[in-house]
């Protein structure tokens, strides 16, 4: 992409008014945040519509969510732009701007709005629609955005990998005033929680980020096999990140995305995979028991030490945090016995998940006032809020995801930079997926922007090879 002189100066302008914004809204002025902010976009949708995705990228880890009047989270300045972008590429739509076909008909985008239609349905059956119907617009604006719009933006730019770099480079004031605090408070488990405030909630998502990113980092510097300066910061900002979050699931996932790397260098198929698979649930099934047995022996409680924080991810004796996350599962496998269609409703679960808590799983910090997150699992929070239909969505789109940047990856059609890139998506949606079986965070545009971009890259190139033979 050329940009010339005067747009590059447009593009500094926007840059400043967002920073200055984001400045003033955590100082308290949103109202004058928000003006700048407006002015920002204007400038770009008057430059050109890409700048404004770039905008979107970086300025998602940086942004902060502010509680609305009405009681609605929104993050600014990332979600506000979903909206203006959507309304843009509306216009767009109706001026004569055309969605490739092949792009529609590809399975992980059937799946996608299979899993939109589904998340209306159960909107409207949902215990409380309110909640429900943010969380269907969230969710559409998500999709359309994140999964259809800006991977064809990046690759009308040619820039399909500016999806890692600009949202890394926004990583970067989160992890300055995050690595600074918890230098400051003392580095270890107990102070890793909270010092990711206000850019991210708490410790797991910024860990689940920094982890997606991570492998792309790392594999582009040894394709490369010379020093380039940006592969080489990417990566000592997010291993760094990765390392002192104290994100037990973020570890293991790392670990999951190591051995997928090596197993994908030994050439094995999608056939070899499902063989691997069906072994380890068969293994499973036959030494549950024992193992179970061994896990209850296990009273290793997580502290600053890595090896004996990693350790306690087993622990079930006297873990708080490993027994919580027990009851919440609990909680939503009764939520789908009693709703086992539809679920209770998307974004539910926070709210109603404690009228399904029983006495003998519940824990110091378990809590019935229904403010104390989620069900700690994707896999489960889709299936209590939207029933197995909505399971089956979800766990389809996994299996065609990993299976589509398989494919890609081992096809003579694609490029070598488009095969570390593929590698780097299918590398961090595998730690999204395995993350995904502790902890729900898709329904946070800090990661979602990942996730869903990261898919409409892989259908992206995938369409493109199709066209090509």
């Amino acid at each position: 992409m050329k940009l010339n002189f005067q747009n590059n100066i447009l593009y500094v302008i926007a840059g400043t008014c967002v920073l200055i914004s984001f400045l003033l809204g955590v100082f308290g002025y949103p109202n004058m945040a928000l003006l700048l902010l407006a002015v920002a976009v204007g400038i770009g949708i008057s430059s050109n519509i890409s700048h404004l995705f770039f905008l979107l990228i970086i300025s998602t880890p940086i942004s902060i969510n502010f509680i609305a009047p009405s009681g609605f989270r929104i993050g600014i300045p990332n979600e506000i732009l979903l909206p203006v972008l959507f309304g843009v590429i509306f216009l767009k739509l109706l001026s004569g701007m055309r969605i490739s076909f092949k792009l529609l008909t590809h399975p992980i985008s059937y799946l996608l709005l299979l899993d939109i239609t589904w998340t209306f349905i159960t909107t409207l059956l949902s215990d409380d629609f309110t909640i429900s119907i943010k969380r269907f617009i969230l969710k559409f604006l998500y999709i359309t955005i994140f999964f259809y719009a800006l991977p064809q933006f990046l690759k009308q730019s040619k820039r399909e990998s500016w999806l890692f770099t600009l949202y890394t480079i926004g990583f970067i004031i989160p992890f300055i005033t995050t690595t600074y605090q918890h230098i400051q408070l003392g580095i270890g488990y107990k102070t890793s929680i909270q010092v990711s405030l206000p850019f991210f909630d708490e410790h797991t998502i910024y860990a689940a980020c920094a982890t997606f990113l991570l492998p792309y980092f790392i594999l582009s510097i040894w394709k490369n096999k010379q020093l380039n300066w940006r592969y080489l910061y990417g990566t000592g900002i997010l291993g760094i990140a990765f390392i002192i979050s104290y994100s037990r699931a973020a570890w293991l996932s790392f670990l999951i995305a190591v051995l997928l790397y090596f197993l994908m260098k030994c050439k094995t198929s999608l056939k070899q995979f499902g063989y691997i698979l069906v072994a380890g649930v068969f293994a499973l099934f036959i030494f549950f028991q024992p193992l179970f047995d061994t896990l209850e022996r296990n009273n290793t409680k997580y502290d600053d030490e890595i090896s004996s924080h990693f350790a306690s991810v087993t622990n079930l004796q006297n873990d708080a945090s490993n027994l919580e996350r027990i009851n919440r599962w609990i909680c939503a496998y009764r939520m789908f016995e009693k709703h086992p269609l539809t679920g209770t409703g998307p974004g539910t679960y926070q709210f109603v998940y404690h009228q399904y808590q029983h006495p003998q799983h519940m824990t110091r910090i378990s809590t019935h006032h229904g403010d104390n997150g989620n069900a700690h699992s994707e896999y489960l929070m889709t299936l209590s809020e939207m029933g197995f239909p909505g399971f089956l969505i979800f766990i389809s789109c996994v299996y065609f995801s990993f299976t589509t940047a398989v494919r890609l990856f081992y096809s003579s059609q694609v490029s070598s930079n488009h095969k570390t890139l593929i590698l780097g998506i299918l590398l961090g949606i595998v730690t999204f997926y395995t993350h995904g079986l502790f902890n729900s965070f898709i329904d946070s545009s800090k990661i979602a922007i990942l996730v869903y971009g990261g898919l409409g890259i892989l259908v992206s190139l995938d369409t493109h090879l199709k066209k090509k033979i």
